[in-house]
């Protein structure tokens, strides 16, 4: 008599099994997650970039103006005398000081720019000298 050894095989090669599918789910989750906090870090910076390019524009213009004024008109209240040929963003707090150096013959202007980002303070801060003409 012959004997015969029959293997049974249950299990298949075709098709997906469960422990393939929650690796694949698994690996999903973890990729969008690190794409997604890139994307959000990504959206962050710009804002901050963004703020501080505009901070910095607003304080160029200023130190513009300064410049075509005359010496006698660059006062502590300067940016009131401009404030019909700048406009700027309320989310900025501006400040602008002057001190007279040197037997009054040079100005010290001192412009102060703050602005938040994400309950964060930042601030740009910019000296110039106004000497007299």
């Amino acid at each position: 008599m012959k004997k015969c050894l029959i293997e049974k095989n249950f299990s298949s090669e075709n098709g997906f099994t469960g422990t393939d599918i929650a690796v694949a789910v698994l690996v999903f989750v973890i990729f969008a997650g690190v794409i997604s906090n890139l994307l959000y870090s990504i959206y962050l910076n710009s804002i901050l970039i963004e703020r501080a390019a505009y901070a910095s524009a607003c304080a160029t213009a200023i130190l513009e103006k300064v410049d075509e004024k005359s010496y006698g008109e660059v006062t502590n209240n300067f940016l009131e005398l401009i404030e019909d040929e700048i406009s700027y963003d309320d989310e900025y707090d501006i400040t602008f000081s002057v001190t007279e150096l040197y037997y009054n013959k040079i100005k010290q202007i001192e412009l102060n720019l703050k602005y938040d980002v994400q309950n964060e303070e930042k601030s740009i801060k910019i000296s110039k000298l106004k000497i007299k003409e």
